[in-house]
């Protein structure tokens, strides 16, 4: 049997390799091996910074190995949005939540969902500057901190173009998200509402109008009204 002696240099072997967990051999002096396996580690996963929730980001989310990576989502909006039935929100056709799907309850699979506004880069220190996505909604200054990444990508889309043309941006109404959809329903439904009242002159009821345009094979030359 083992003495003694070599039951403690044994554990104190394990006791100084438990940081540093690895297979050990231990020789006794005529020549046997005692093997003693301390308690599996595991590998540090590099951080994963995904910037958006659109459809690149909410793609990659579903796609990633998560036992991979230590993934982290950066966005401003917790949803993500089916465009191409957004204007059908607009008019009632489709419910809000008909087009929408969460990001927390995306995939299943452990990772960090952070809801702000990425306003810089460090890509020296690896670095994103966020601000809060809440605070600019109660007229507050947001608050600032900082998320460390090993490999970052970003997909934040883009704006609405207003092409230069003074005055799109101030009496247009864009259809880029779902407060822009909630905008214009709202504003279609109060314009209803203020031509059947009875309290407009006639000059500004029909000002009021809606023009519904339709058209064949996407040629907008064939537009009729």
């Amino acid at each position: 049997g083992i003495n003694a002696e070599y039951g403690i240099n044994v554990m104190s072997l394990l006791f100084r390799n438990s940081l540093n967990p690895q297979i050990f051999t231990l020789r006794k002096a005529q020549g046997t091996r005692l093997r003693c396996f301390s308690q599996e580690v595991q590998e540090q996963k590099q951080k994963l910074v995904i910037l958006g929730t659109g459809w690149c980001g909410f793609r990659l989310l579903r796609d990633i190995d998560i036992k991979a990576y230590d993934v982290h989502v950066i966005s401003p909006r917790n949803y993500f949005l089916f465009t191409p039935l957004l204007p059908t929100t607009t008019v009632g056709t489709l419910e809000f939540r008909a087009v929408t799907e969460p990001i927390r309850t995306s995939r299943k699979g452990k990772f960090n969902f952070i809801q702000a506004e990425a306003v810089s880069l460090d890509q020296e220190n690896q670095t994103i500057v966020c601000e809060d996505a809440f605070s600019k909604e109660e007229g507050s200054s947001p608050p600032i901190f900082k998320v460390h990444y090993d490999k970052l990508v970003i997909a934040v889309g883009s704006q609405p173009n207003t092409f230069g043309i003074e005055g799109v941006r101030k009496y247009c109404f864009f259809l880029k998200d779902l407060p822009d959809a909630r905008k214009i329903r709202q504003r279609i439904v109060e314009c209803f509402e203020r031509a059947s009242n009875g309290l407009l002159p006639e000059e500004e009821k029909k000002a009021i109008a809606f023009i519904c345009n339709r058209w064949r094979r996407t040629n907008f030359s064939r537009v009729r009204s």
